[in-house]
């Protein structure tokens, strides 16, 4: 079994891996509501988090977020 390294991070192994392939218009996901390409799935990434900074949460604090599998 392979290890993850301690700074592994998700979002920039599925996002930040296909923006740096240039496949930011392509589709990263699509469900009933619409789809969903790379480059606007990363804006919408950002834009959470960056409101997570704002309600004053840190790098590397852990919260837990339940949500319907959906673009939303």
């Amino acid at each position: 079994m392979s290890q993850i390294p301690r700074d592994y991070n998700a979002a920039d192994d599925l996002l930040g891996r296909n923006l740096k392939a240039g496949r930011a218009e392509k589709v990263a996901y699509i469900d009933d509501a619409g789809q969903c390409s790379y480059g606007e799935l990363a804006e919408r990434v950002n834009r959470f988090g960056n409101h997570l900074l704002s309600l004053g949460l840190r790098m590397e604090d852990r919260i837990l977020i339940a949500m319907h599998d959906s673009i939303d």
